[in-house]
């Protein structure tokens, strides 16, 4: 896909955070680095709507989580929320779509954050289903993709992947 055509900027939801929370429960469920700071670098993935299922699931088991969530109501689409600076931030190890694809927006400060949580009401909304992802991960084992191969004969959490397949 040509960068920029039709793309969106998909936020992954950490939890099940209610957008109608107050936005200091937002920030502190899902916009906290692992010391507890407030993350001005925000961690999203330039994608097409139809690679949402695709990325979203790379992006679990190639951060080493042990588990698929639903998210009916949705990851965000930051894009019509943001206006600042966007790096880009191979980070996947495992996945050459969900790295090529990982950008980080850039805000100056917290005051910026929580403005950009206040708007996030306006995001437009990416569900995406444990059922999907097994699909999805279905799909990849029985083509022999070799990353998803290479993922399930070596990651720690390659069994549980593999099985979450069908296989």
């Amino acid at each position: 896909m040509a960068e920029g055509a039709s793309e969106i900027r998909l936020r992954v939801w950490k939890r099940k955070t209610s957008l109608e929370e107050d936005p200091q429960t937002i920030l502190d469920a899902e916009f906290l680095t692992r010391e507890g700071a407030a993350d001005l670098r925000l961690s999203v993935y330039a994608i097409a709507p139809s690679e949402v299922v695709r990325v979203v699931t790379e992006h679990f088991a190639g951060n080493g989580l042990d588990s698929i969530r639903n998210q009916k109501d949705g990851h965000l689409d930051l894009s019509t929320v943001f206006a600042g600076t966007e790096e880009v931030s191979p980070e996947n190890e495992w996945f050459s779509r969900a790295r090529d694809a990982h950008r980080e927006l850039v805000l100056p400060d917290e005051a910026s954050l929580m403005a950009l949580i206040g708007s996030l009401t306006r995001c437009s909304r990416h569900p995406y289903l444990k059922a999907d992802a097994k699909a999805y991960i279905k799909d990849r084992l029985d083509a022999e993709d070799e990353e998803w191969k290479r993922f399930v004969a070596v990651h720690r959490n390659g069994p549980k992947y593999k099985r979450l397949g069908g296989h």
